[in-house]
């Protein structure tokens, strides 16, 4: 293609020189040029040969163009200029020593100006210098940057040197592989290896060493401490402060020399230095001078603070007993709590429960007291208030019978049965049959307020002189209802009347079976009868309205007098509006007339002193406006003119639309169509026109922009033209095409460059990117910034069958679907059959390879995977998804599903084998037929579901079920045995104490028998319930105490007995009562 465009370009050169001496012979002759003749003035001169040579002097300054503006100079004073585009140009002002050249711009720069220089050689080389600052650039490989004292030396990626003054410099071997620094003020050297993995530094203070992320060390001699830590299994560190000394996760001991205090823990975290927080750990020891405390998680913790002379001990969660010389508390959750705090003389117990949310419970302290058996009562006394309550068969509010009492009253009741409240002295209610506004019968009196009411027979009220009484009903949803007062009377009986009399403000209302309404006031009055009329007036001033069959505002006839409107309405023959200014409207046929409102009628007339309308739909219609000195009239509803001062608008669609407006200078003119699609369109305004015959041609101008199309659609709004032939010129724009020959496009100030032939050959071309496609066959694409090439082969990029890529770190090439291999630096990686990798994501491929100088990976799907890493000596591979092997220098793990898994911590000296199932994943137990576990501290084995056993060498104690029925357990202080669901036996060989369940499990068993060298238990549900402890004991019949039918308890304090529903019999030292 260039070759075929040069004899072109050649010829269109030759002719463009033959008119330039053709323009420049007469000037030389004599003979004036048509436009470019001279013109002398004392000040100003200039001399053309057309577009050969022009010389033009103004003042003290003096330009030159010659052939086709390749050639320029200019004088201004000291300043001169010479251009021999694009070859050489160059400025130069000797007054402020000020020098440019350039050379095939912008390849070779030169500037000096006075002290300061640059230099540019693109795209390789760079160089500036000035009294702050120097730099070099020698692309891609060479930087040098200096400022003050500082500088910075790069031989990328081989060499770095930074420099501060004599004292201060810092190497670089290969970019962050070697580092070095050293500094004479401090005495400090520091050397990295692979930055941040290695690092060492040491001065006069001491010395740091890190090697990600296992090892950290380092020691300050100023401040006394040093610490040495193997992430993440040893650590130890020392302050004039502190000490800490751990083993991960065996055990971790910390001494604080301020506080005294020292905290050992085992199984977990270590202990945290300057916090109080417990350690995450199983077992955990600290002691001060004055606190001691020991915890085994979740068994036990006991604490002993001397400063207030204070214990607790906590056993897993449920038991918890706190003592001290001022308080005592013990609680096992969820049978029982007490607490005695002598120092603010506060004492409570609950069973089953916590404080007032127990079964039973008692408490009292300088404010309140209380206590209750729920849901059988409960009594709260308040010492501070002087309130008492009491609660019987039920909770709270909805017990069956409670009572309350204060200073200033008292109140009872039993529901539903009735309800008294008296809560001051001149107040009372009491209802019966159901509470509160519910009940059938209630009164209620305050004051001389009363209110009577038996629902749904009558409702009486009395305030003062005020009366309300209703009969069958409540108060105005009554069907008789009366009201009266010293300025009010109403009554009504539904539905005959309604009859309402305010006399204070001479109101009078009256309705009759709801058909008839009269209202009267001394401003107003209405009268309606239901569909015939309805009629209003004014009494203080002249207005009324009258209104004959219908409901307002639809009736038939309407007829409005007042001081600013008279109105008339004949439904549907005509309408008519006046007002006292002289403006009227009158409708025929039609909907009556609406101020400001469009009449839908036939005919409409309108008319007032600046305004006049008239219509006939659809024949005509005329408005003119003499304020707006605005005349609009159409006809057939095709039709239309509208005409102002400046304005005018003259349309008969779709034959032609004229518009023009002398205020803004536009006209436009349209045929044959309605906009905007027409025939024939031509448009003008300030500095711009458009036109257009559909579909020959479109152009636009507006400015020094102008765009013409040829043969398709006109420009509509953003969207491209969609014609043959289109060419767009602004000053920086030029861009022209003949659709599917060719396109050309280039942008002056975005710097682009694009054209393409025959939608196959493309060309894109900016600063920095450049790219040519010839479909289907080759795509080719240069990243001129980043030095990156790319190359596609039958497709466009990315879809290409062939890609290769280069850049300076490295190269890639691939084959679609096939292979990919890809190298940068020292990382190599290969995908066959696949989807290939992508920058460091995954390959979706068969075959995968990802190999470093101290790793490999490879795989092929589904048979295997392998990854080896020679930095941290560890070994993965997996073979058809059911065969797992893990090594690494702690341990090794191995799975053959659904067979074995088998693994073994040397770090921990633990091992597990499980067999036949699916292996522990994360934490979760592993579900598996055989299991075997063996730790330091503990041992277990089992197979499902035939037994389980498990052995704790920490607390002696030994576990084992078989069958998941039969359940041992043991340690040195409790024996279990638990037959399901027949039998199960405890026994505790410290107080000799023991129990038999038989049929279910305590507490939920028919028979429970046990005993203690202070008491014992005899139970056979429901039949019998014997207990004894001490000197008390109970016995039940019949039941569950203590809701069993016969029950008798003996106490210290006293006898209870109960024979439901006959009797029941309470006898204490200070009390008897028998119900």
């Amino acid at each position: 293609m260039p070759v075929l465009m040069r004899p072109a370009c050649q010829r269109l050169l030759v002719m463009t020189l033959l008119l330039q001496l053709f323009g420049g012979v007469p000037l030389l002759g004599g003979v004036h040029p048509w436009a470019e003749a001279a013109e002398n003035t004392e000040e100003q001169s200039r001399f053309c040969v057309g577009f050969l040579y022009c010389r033009e002097t103004k003042g003290d300054a003096t330009s030159t163009q010659a052939f086709l503006y390749l050639y320029s100079t200019e004088e201004r004073g000291s300043f001169s200029r010479l251009t021999l585009i694009p070859f050489y140009s160059r400025e130069m002002n000797p007054a402020e020593d000020y020098l440019r050249q350039s050379v095939l711009w912008p390849l070779g720069i030169f500037e000096r100006r006075g002290d300061a220089s640059y230099f540019q050689l693109l795209p390789v080389y760079w160089h500036a210098e000035s009294p702050s600052r120097r730099y070099t650039v020698f692309a891609p490989a060479y930087v040098h940057y200096a400022t003050g004292d500082r500088s910075y030396t790069y031989l990328v990626p081989f060499y770095g040197h930074h420099q501060r003054g004599d004292h201060y410099h810092r190497y670089y071997v290969l970019g962050p592989v070697a580092i070095a620094t050293y500094d004479k003020q401090t005495d400090r050297k520091e050397w990295d290896i692979l930055f941040p993995l290695f690092h060492y530094g040491a001065d006069r203070n001491g010395y740091e060493t890190r090697i990600l992320p296992l090892y950290f060390s380092g020691q300050n001699h100023k401040e006394g401490r040093w610490y040495r830590y193997l992430l993440p299994f040893y650590g130890q560190s020392v302050t004039p402060q502190t000490s800490l000394t751990y083993v991960f996760p065996l055990y971790g001991l910390l001494t604080d020399a301020s506080t005294q205090e020292t905290r050992i823990s085992v199984l977990g975290l270590p202990p945290l230095p300057r916090t109080a927080d417990p350690a995450l750990a199983f077992y955990e020891h600290a002691s001060t001078p004055t606190f001691y405390s020991d915890r085994l998680f979740p068994i036990y913790r006991y604490s002993y603070s001397t400063t207030d002379d204070l214990r607790q001990l906590d056993l897993i969660v449920l038991f918890q007993m706190k003592t001290s010389p001022a308080f005592t508390t013990h609680r096992l959750f969820p049978l029982y709590s007490y607490e005695h705090d002598r120092q603010e003389n506060r004492l409570g117990w609950a069973l089953l429960g916590i404080d007032r949310f127990s079964l039973a419970g008692y408490g009292y302290d300088a404010k309140t007291t209380w206590h209750q058996v729920m849901p059988l009562y409960r009594v709260t006394e308040d010492l501070t208030t002087q309130t008492y309550s009491t609660d019987a068969l039920g909770f709270g509010p909805l017990s069956f019978f409670r009572y309350w009492k204060s200073p200033e009253g008292l109140g009872h009741r039993l529901f539903p049965l009735y309800q008294y409240d008296h809560p001051e002295a001149d107040e009372w209610h009491w209802s019966a049959l159901l509470s509160g506004p519910l009940s059938l019968y209630r009164h209620d009196a305050k004051g001389n307020s009363v209110r009577d009411r038996f629902f749904p027979l009558y409702d009486w009220r009395r305030n003062g002189d005020w009366r309300e009484f209703s009969f069958l009903g409540v108060s105005d949803f009554a069907l008789f209802y009366q009201e009266s007062g010293p300025t009010l009377f109403a009554n009504h009986l539904f539905p005959l009347y309604r009859y309402r009399h305010d006399l204070a403000a001479d109101d009078v209302t009256m309705e009759t079976l709801f058909v008839h309404r009269h209202h009267s006031t001394p401003e107003k009055g209405d009268d309606r009868f239901l569909l015939l009329w309805e009629a209003s007036w004014q009494r203080q001033q002249p207005g009324w309205e009258l209104d004959l069959l219908g409901i307002k505002p639809v009736t038939w006839f309407h007829h409005e007098s007042s001081p600013t409107l008279t109105a008339d309405r004949l439904f549907p023959f005509y309408g008519y509006q006046s007002i006292p200014t002289g403006e009227w409207r009158l409708s025929l046929l039609g909907f009556p007339p609406r101020v400001r409102a469009f009449a839908w009628s036939l005919y409409e007339q309108s008319h007032s002193p600046t305004y006049f309308l008239t219509r006939l739909f659809p024949l005509y219609r005329f408005e003119r406006n003499d304020e707006t000195k605005e005349v609009n009239w159409s006809a057939l509803l095709l039709y239309r003119h509208v005409e102002t001062e400046s304005h005018l608008l003259d349309t008969l669609p779709p034959i032609h639309e004229y518009e023009r407006d002398d205020a803004t200078g536009m006209m436009e003119l349209n045929l044959v169509g309605l906009k905007p699609i027409t025939l024939f369109n031509y448009g003008r305004g300030h500095d711009a026109s458009h036109s257009y015959l559909f579909p020959l041609y479109d152009y636009d101008r507006a400015g020094e922009a102008s765009r013409f199309s040829m043969i398709g659609w006109p420009k509509i709004g953003t969207l491209p033209t969609l014609s043959l032939f289109e060419r767009v010129n602004t000053p920086s724009l030029t861009a022209h095409r003949l659709f599917p020959i060719y396109r050309y496009r280039r942008d002056e100030e975005a710097k682009t460059r694009d054209w393409d032939a025959l939608l196959l050959w493309w060309h894109r071309e900016t600063e920095q990117q450049m790219r040519n496609v010839f479909l289907p066959i080759v795509d080719i694409a240069h990243d001129r910034q980043r030095d990156e090439r790319e190359v596609g082969v039958l497709g466009i990029r990315p879809l290409t069958l062939f890609r290769y890529q280069s850049s300076p770190i490295g190269y890639s090439h691939s084959v679609a679907l096939l292979y990919k291999y890809s190298a940068e630096a020292e990382h190599q990686r290969l995908s066959v059959l696949g989807l290939p990798h992508n920058r460091s994501g995954p390959a979706l491929s068969l075959f995968a390879l990802d190999r470093t100088p101290s790793a490999i990976t490879h795989r092929f799907f589904p048979l295997y995977r392998y990854a080896s890493d020679e930095q941290s000596e560890t070994l993965d591979w997996h073979a058809l998804f059911l065969w797992w092997h893990w090594h690494t220098e702690f341990g090794a793990r191995t799975i053959i599903l659904p067979l074995a898994d088998i693994e073994r911590d040397i770090q921990k000296d633990s091992s597990r084998v499980s067999l036949v199932g699916f292996p522990r994943i994360g934490d979760m137990p592993a579900l598996t037929l055989f299991n075997r576990e063996h730790t330091p501290l503990f041992s277990t084995h089992r197979f499902f579901p035939v037994y389980h056993y498990s052995y704790d060498r920490a607390q002696d104690g030994t576990s084992w079920n078989a069958l998941w029925l039969y359940w041992h357990q043991a340690d040195p202080r409790h024996t279990r045995d638990t037959f399901f669901p027949l039998v199960s036996v405890w026994r505790d060989h410290s107080t000799q104490a023991w129990s038999l369940s038989a049929l279910g499990m305590e507490p939920v068993s028919l028979a429970h028998f046990s005993g203690s060298p202070t008491g014992g238990r005899n139970r056979f549900s429901p039949l019998w319930d014997y207990e004894r402890e001490g000197s008390s004991w109970s016995l039940s019949f019949a039941g569950v105490r203590p809701l069993s039918l016969f029950c008798h308890e003996q106490t210290t304090t006293g006898t209870t007995d109960h024979l439901i529903p006959l009797w029941w019999h309470v006898d204490s030292p200070t009390e008897s009562r028998n119900v």
